[in-house]
């Protein structure tokens, strides 16, 4: 992949059939290398943009690494309010792919980031249609908690 880039650098926006592109592809198949990743980024930042046509999921959606999400989110720190075609943030599709504490740190952290997201119907929509296990409804307890006593309301980084 790499040869291929810096031959032909558009290769990057190339899709196939499911809208995937060259960075979803690598994500999504589990073969994603951070050079690799790291290289199409650099080669076309806007891929961490782009959404497949069979869900509507950025490569944020698929990301199977701490790494590979740290990439992701320094090319697009939006991408964790992106919804999917089934209304799902990356924060959710991630959980249920059991994700690692790390990964899922870093993706709550970047999320609770944005003021919208630390309201009360924002948290409980992280909640929406899904069978969380305990421990993730312990944590949703605590960010409600969080939320209710700091009128402030600031983010992690606040």
């Amino acid at each position: 992949i790499l040869h291929l880039l810096k031959k032909q650098p558009d290769a990057a926006k190339q899709k196939n059939e499911r809208g995937l592109t060259p960075l979803h592809s690598v994500i999504y198949n589990g073969r994603a290398p951070l050079e690799v990743v790291a290289a199409l980024l650099e080669v076309w930042p806007e891929a961490a943009k782009e959404k497949d046509t069979c869900c509507g999921r950025t490569p944020l959606h698929y990301a199977p690494s701490f790494e590979v999400m740290g990439a992701l989110l320094k090319a697009w720190p939006e991408a964790v309010n992106e919804k999917d075609e089934f209304g799902d943030v990356p924060l959710q599709v991630l959980y249920r792919k059991r994700s690692s504490f790390e990964a899922m740190y870093l993706l709550l952290k970047t999320w609770l980031g944005y003021k919208e997201n630390r309201t009360k119907s924002a948290i409980m929509s992280l909640q929406r249609g899904h069978n969380f296990t305990e421990d993730v409804k312990v944590l949703f307890s605590h960010l409600f908690a969080l939320h209710n006593n700091d009128a402030g309301n600031p983010s992690p980084n606040e």
